[in-house]
């Protein structure tokens, strides 16, 4: 029997087309074999990068993945979304997949503190 570990993202992204937001979303539907759950999305005022608005969702799945097979997928897709170093320097964000949580592992702490964090959390299949 596959053991399924639940995970939590959160998906940001800065800039003005939804077209890499939602690719990433189709990316992450076909990982997790369309057994995924995002939030509405969120426009939010940038934390400590840039000036640009943020496009915000978090997403609910299982994964029968390893904690580095999938930390290295979500890599991939941000890549394959426009994600570059270069970018990012230049403040923009094609897309962020943060990893929140992995089964009872919490990652990125500050951001669980993040109003829209809490808000979209409200809207998680997760413990309900």
């Amino acid at each position: 029997m596959e053991v399924l570990t639940p995970v939590i993202l959160a998906l940001g992204s800065n800039m003005e087309t939804d077209d890499m937001f939602l690719q990433a979303q189709s990316r992450l539907t076909l990982l997790f074999d369309h057994k995924i759950f995002f939030t509405r999305v969120l426009m939010t005022e940038p934390i400590d990068f840039g000036k640009r608005k943020f496009r915000n969702a978090l997403a609910a799945a299982s994964t029968p993945l390893s904690l580095p097979e999938l930390q290295r997928s979500l890599k991939v897709i941000e890549r394959s979304c426009g994600r570059t170093p270069e970018g990012k320097a230049r403040g923009e964000i094609t897309i962020d997949i943060d990893l929140l949580l992995f089964g009872p592992q919490k990652f990125h702490f500050s951001d669980w503190d993040r109003p829209y964090v809490r808000e979209l959390m409200k809207e998680l299949p997760v413990g309900k």
